[in-house]
């Protein structure tokens, strides 16, 4: 496993009237992660999403593998890890179907695949209970979004959140991203009784795919105007997803996306 490289700009940035205005009593910045980060951005993981990861996932966040990079939130004060967000830079060619109305979908997914476009894919976010509602969420994506400028190829920001989470919904929007489409059954939720053999089985929810536009090449200002929707268009596309899938997957060992399904901060 090799350690990924990241394009040159501000390692840190730090922040100071909105939190201490808030009453949180900190100041607080937003860096990279690093690999000494792994434990404690770990517990903050726990502490706010429901869904759990593996440490390999973290390894990966905190040493910049499989082009996944990190940034967390810490209160100066304190020290204490307030707010996290994961990301990975992925070739168009591997999105998946669902994803391909970012890209055109059909034919113009094909000529994708020879630009070498890139899109960036949050894969987790999340803010401490007592550190929301004070701007640390805003610069966390701030930070996504401007590293995806730094990068020609870079055709979107892009992410899914958990359909009903009208909180998460209003505070990308707010943030700059649209909404693209909903997809149905995207999420599969198991209560507690998970590995047991009898209990309720998992609930599926809708999700909403999002995307923000505003980085890499300016011919590309949003959702493409032609994106065909015929049959035709639909074989050719989960054709060349299907193929470049066994071509290239196997290097691309990253687990599905939970970053927005529990989140409920709207900062």
């Amino acid at each position: 496993m090799t350690t990924g490289s990241i394009p040159e700009g501000p390692d840190s940035e730090r922040f100071g009237n909105e939190a201490t205005a808030a009453g949180v009593g900190s100041a607080y910045e937003v860096r990279l992660l690093k690999p000494e980060d792994l434990r404690d951005v770990k517990r903050c993981h726990d502490a706010v999403l429901e869904i759990p990861y593996s440490d390999d996932f973290f390894f990966k966040a905190t040493h910049a593998c499989e082009n996944i990079v990190g940034w967390v939130a810490i209160a100066l004060e304190t020290g204490e890890f307030v707010g996290f967000v994961t990301a990975q830079m992925r070739s168009s060619a591997l999105v998946d179907p669902s994803e391909q109305s970012l890209i055109g979908g059909g034919l113009e997914q094909i000529a994708c695949v020879w630009s070498e476009s890139k899109l960036f894919y949050v894969l987790t976010m999340g803010v401490m209970e007592h550190f929301r509602n004070v701007g640390i969420g805003a610069a966390m994506l701030k930070q996504v979004k401007d590293y995806a400028k730094r990068y020609v190829a870079c055709r979107a920001v892009y992410l899914h959140t958990i359909a009903y989470n009208d909180t998460a919904l209003r505070f990308y929007t707010n943030n700059g991203f649209q909404r693209i489409e909903r997809i149905k059954d995207f999420y599969e939720v198991k209560d507690n009784n998970e590995g047991k053999e009898t209990g309720p089985a998992p609930k599926m929810y809708d999700a909403y795919l999002l995307a923000y536009w505003g980085c890499g090449s300016a011919s590309n200002p949003g959702p493409s105007k032609h994106v065909w929707t015929g049959t035709l268009s639909g074989f050719l596309g989960q054709a060349l997803h299907n193929l470049t899938r066994g071509v290239l997957a196997p290097c691309m060992q990253v687990p599905t996306s939970w970053s927005s399904l529990f989140k409920a901060s709207s900062d």
